[in-house]
């Protein structure tokens, strides 16, 4: 899609009274949960009568479908590395970066995040990341294969909590750098709970069984290989043999498992692993996510934000990691708020237990307000970027 012509601008706004002037914000975003976390904020400083160019790829292309946006081909390239980002930040003469993070993968030496931070530092020009999860910090900023050099680093980094606040300045980052604002994606999600309505929740499930389980994966094997004890496929596998291995006993013939691909996965080598088991189940890309979280009685997930969804969404959420062999990712596993599941063959009962026990699942719902966002991330994130006008 091409910005040329269009403007996401009002002809008159509070902030350009008070500033005096149109400041240009180029917007950059490859992962989804980067997308996500910019997207907000883009919205928000267009309203303010600013002038936002988003540069999108990859998964983030559906994220900003609504509104007009540039893609590496509409200036002339098929991926964007340093020299391209540098052509890119001359034509269109920003004011201030917005990004959100990603991290490389054997497939992207560079990503399209990292190449316009290289560039905008060069040019001088102000540059603020919003970080979208925990974890991953250094990786996010850094070349692999060490993912320790931190050669990417934004003059400024909006992050979602304390906890990732803490865990940055011990791995090393300057506090100065860091400011917590909470992640503007979930601003809206009390809004999204209240707008799914039961009528809406039995149409999306019409096509299902009595009892339906979402499975969110991640391209856990492209970014960690086996270094995590287990991937995406070693983890659906346990799960599917848990519910097969049930069999008439309590939950298989009334269930459905509703197996959603991450945008960089192929959903065909998740369908070989489900076609091994006597189950009943769809591959879902393309109910909004968090309608498809919402049409589900129970949310598993390796350490997707989608548990995090899950939960604020009151829907109960299991982080299935069978076999892992290193630190868990998922802060919100010690938090309470999800349910972690370590060891292979233990997930059927976790899911029964959820299905069943009323009171185990108020629990977590109870443990969840600890995070319930106050709505007003998009703001604070949108007050640090206009401190970097000039």
């Amino acid at each position: 899609m091409e910005t040329q012509g269009k403007r996401l601008l009002p002809k008159e706004s509070p902030a350009i009274t008070a500033i005096g002037y149109v400041e240009k914000i180029l917007v950059g975003a490859w992962h989804r949960g980067g997308g996500q976390a910019v997207y907000p904020p883009t919205i928000r400083i267009a309203g303010d009568g600013h002038e936002i160019i988003p540069v999108i790829a990859g998964p983030s292309l559906d994220v900003f479908k609504d509104i007009p946006f540039k893609t590496p081909e509409i200036y002339g390239y098929s991926a964007i590395g340093r020299e391209e980002a540098r052509q890119i930040l001359e034509a269109e003469q920003p004011s201030v970066l917005l990004i959100g993070t990603s991290s490389q993968d054997k497939d992207t030496p560079i990503t399209l995040e990292q190449a316009l931070t290289l560039a905008a530092r060069e040019r001088g020009i102000p540059t603020i990341a919003v970080l979208d999860f925990w974890g991953n910090y250094s990786r996010r900023f850094s070349d692999k294969p060490t993912y320790d050099n931190r050669k990417y680093l934004p003059d400024m980094i909006c992050v979602p909590d304390v906890i990732a606040f803490n865990d940055m300045i011990g791995e090393g980052f300057d506090k100065d750098k860091l400011v917590v604002t909470g992640n503007p994606y979930f601003d809206d999600i009390a809004a999204s709970k209240e707008q799914f309505t039961g009528d809406r929740r039995d149409e999306s499930r019409k096509e299902y069984r009595r009892q339906v389980v979402l499975f969110a994966s991640q391209p856990i094997e492209l970014y960690y290989g086996s270094s995590m004890g287990y991937t995406e496929k070693t983890a659906l596998e346990d799960l599917l043999s848990c519910i097969e291995e049930a069999g008439d006993v309590w939950f298989c013939p009334n269930t459905t498992i509703v197996i959603r691909p991450h945008p960089k996965e192929d959903p065909e080598e998740l369908r070989a692993v489900a076609d091994r088991h006597a189950v009943h189940y769809f591959i879902d890309s393309k109910t909004p996510l968090r309608e498809a979280i919402m049409a589900s009685d129970i949310v598993l997930s390796p350490f997707s934000t989608m548990l995090v969804d899950a939960a604020l969404l009151g829907v109960p959420a299991i982080s299935l990691q069978p076999g892992l062999c290193r630190d868990d990712l998922l802060p919100t596993n010690k938090l309470g708020i999800t349910y972690p599941v370590f060891k292979q063959g233990e997930v059927g009962d976790a899911i029964k237990a959820f299905l069943s026990d009323t009171t185990l699942r108020k629990k977590f719902e109870e443990k969840s307000k600890s995070i319930t966002p106050d709505g007003k991330a998009t703001e604070r994130v949108v007050r640090e970027i206009y401190s970097l006008f000039r």
